[in-house]
């Protein structure tokens, strides 16, 4: 998601998470880039260099209840550069951090796999694009009743967020599909359309959504594979860019759980 610099100097003062949900200091401002005056990094006072200051790249970062979240542990964001609270980003700065953080724009493809017959068609990716496709169905069932039976506003809010984010997964597997002439799998869509019956009580809540968020993980491990072995970079990049979004709500989830002094398991 891209967000606007004045929805990023809101998050001043939060807590700063790992993509373990394990604190890594205080935001402290945002910084642009020079030419494009986009928000490119969020300064995090991690404690690691003092009152220095240490960049963090805005994509990714998300927040959680009243914390930001970002996808990189905390050592990686230990270790990354660091520079003066006042201090200014130089374009070298910036392009040390691309590094350090693997930041890289891929190449436009020249010639992209062309829909129907071909390598974006094999029989085993277009099987795994459509079981997923299921799995979003029923995750979106899943979450709309879960978002209404959970009390913790800050539980709410992360769902919320996974709704939206789901919303986008299923357009994109969709999307896909189409691009692939094949259909989605109806019949298995209509029985996951039904409202699922959740179990009572938080934790349970809890267990529950987090054996899903771990199927849903294992059905997008099945996807990148058989991608992978057909060479079809398209479903495996959808693949690998939906599987970190459900490995984060699956954390989200865990560490919900450890919160309230129950294993995760």
């Amino acid at each position: 998601m891209r967000w606007t610099l004045e929805e990023l100097e809101k998050w001043r003062g939060r807590e700063g998470l790992d993509a373990d949900g394990e604190s890594v200091g205080r935001v402290f401002a945002t910084f642009v880039g020079e030419e494009s005056h986009a928000p490119r990094w969020i300064a995090v006072q991690t404690g690691t260099h003092g009152e220095d200051v240490t960049p963090v790249p805005v994509e990714g970062a998300e927040p959680t209840g009243t914390a930001i979240r970002f996808p990189h542990a905390a050592g990686t964001i230990q270790a990354a550069p660091h520079l003066p609270a006042a201090g200014r980003l130089t374009p070298e700065q910036d392009q040390e951090l691309e590094e350090f953080y693997g930041l890289h724009t891929a190449a436009p493809r020249a010639q992209p796999n062309p829909p129907g017959p071909g390598p974006g068609a094999d029989p085993g990716v277009v099987e795994a694009l459509r079981a997923a496709h299921a799995l979003e169905h029923e995750a979106l069932s899943r979450l709309q009743s879960l978002q209404s039976a959970l009390e913790d506003s800050e539980l709410q809010h992360d769902v919320a967020r996974h709704l939206t984010e789901t919303e986008g997964h299923e357009a994109a597997i969709a999307g896909r599909l189409e691009q692939l002439e094949a259909s989605p799998p109806v019949v298995r869509e209509l029985l996951a359309i039904a409202k699922p019956a959740l179990p009572s009580g938080t934790a349970e809540l809890l267990r529950d959504a987090l054996e899903f968020e771990r199927r849903e993980c294992s059905a997008y491990d099945d996807l990148i594979a058989a991608a992978r072995g057909a060479g079809d970079d398209a479903s495996r990049e959808i693949a690998v860019r939906i599987h970190a979004d459900e490995e984060a709500m699956a954390e989200t989830v865990a560490a919900a759980l450890r919160r309230m002094g129950e294993q995760p398991g």
